[in-house]
């Protein structure tokens, strides 16, 4: 080979050095600048990178982590426990609830980067602050215990509620009766609207009361009374562990809970749009991991949503996902206000009527 081939090559070589020193620094920047904290170890466990908004978040400086073993921050107690110890171990997505030198905690999310031979190369790990989810636990598991012992609306319905049932005799009423017999068998996603007041938890009970899992579990959830920090472990459930104060035994989901039954969404337009994503993946895939968790869990489920909002025009203004409307809106049914059906008032203050002097 002579000298001008070899100097070729040599220049050749250099170019391709610099473009990979200009994707390095391209990479950098993005860590660097990304408004998420991330934090980058080897396969070996050693920190190779962590970035400015995880200084800020956590309070721990890039200068003290940088090339230190993940298993000594541990054990030094930087942290109380690791995902990306975790992830390395099952070669999957981890997510937990971490504490951060003893004050803060964060919801960290693991993600392994595999080779060609899928061993793990590197772990990229986000975090998010969360140190309001840990006080508003602690009234979630009042609460929780307040719901097992009452069996309030949250829970699995309770025989009473079988006795619901539509109070009309109008038209526009009979007709919804009608419609209702004729799609409650099949399990199919229904999505129920009309004003506040008009009776849409009780035509969803009549839909699970005629449907094939009549005698099976119902859960009625009310979306706009949970928390958007606790949306995920209270609709999916969490796994042993997963957090501070978490039951030892891990927790089942809403959806889990409603496993061959039916489900009830109840102002399911109250869901904030980060959060619709999470529900629309259970929705398609009828399966649920828990938070903590690696292993999907199968499903089968009957959904109904309801809500007094037009979500069509939420769709319109980008406030709901379209193709989660898709999915929940394959049967709609809209209960008319009472302004429209006149003829429902009467029979309406007889049954209420009755139902009060017998209390």
């Amino acid at each position: 080979m002579g000298s001008t081939d070899i100097h070729s090559e040599n220049i050749q070589l250099l170019n391709e050095l610099s473009k990979l020193q200009v994707i390095n620094e391209n990479l950098k920047s993005i860590i660097h600048f990304s408004s998420d904290g991330l934090f980058v170890v080897d396969r070996k466990g050693f920190v190779l990178e962590a970035n400015k908004s995880y200084e800020d978040m956590t309070g721990i400086l890039k200068e003290e982590v940088i090339g230190k073993n993940i298993k000594d921050l541990v054990l030094n107690e930087y942290f109380d426990r690791s995902a990306a110890l975790m992830a390395m171990e099952s070669k999957k997505k981890t997510t937990i609830i971490q504490l951060i030198k003893k004050q803060k905690y964060f919801v960290v999310t693991a993600n392994p980067i595999l080779d060609t031979d899928q061993e793990v190369k590197m772990i990229v790990t986000s975090v998010r602050d969360v140190t309001y989810l840990h006080h508003l636990q602690k009234q979630l598991r009042q609460a929780q215990q307040l719901n097992e012992s009452h069996a309030d609306k949250l829970t699995a319905s309770t025989k009473e509620e079988k006795a619901a049932s539509l109070i009309y005799a109008s038209p526009p009423m009979h007709k919804l009766y009608e419609k209702i017999k004729q799609v409650a068998p099949f399990p199919t996603n229904i999505l129920v609207t009309g004003p506040s007041g008009t009776g849409k938890e009780v035509l969803a009970g009549m839909i699970h009361q005629l449907s094939s899992s009549d005698k099976k579990t119902y859960i009625k959830v009310n979306c706009g009374a949970i928390p958007a920090e606790l949306f995920e472990s209270e609709m999916f459930g969490y796994a042993s562990g997963s957090f501070t104060g978490a039951r030892k035994e891990g927790k089942p989901g809403f959806f889990e809970q409603a496993n061959n039954g039916t489900i009830l969404l109840d102002e399911i337009g109250e869901i904030p749009l980060p959060l619709q994503v999470k529900l629309l993946r259970v929705l398609q895939e009828k399966t649920v991991t828990r938070i903590g968790d690696t292993k999907p869990r199968e499903l089968s489920f009957r959904l109904i949503c309801s809500t007094n909002q037009d979500l069509r025009q939420l769709v319109l203004e980008k406030k709901f996902r379209q193709d989660l409307w898709y999915r929940i809106n394959v049967i709609h049914l809209e209960i008319p206000p009472l302004s429209e059906r006149r003829e429902d008032i009467s029979p309406l203050i007889e049954h209420f009527l009755n139902e009060f002097c017998h209390q």
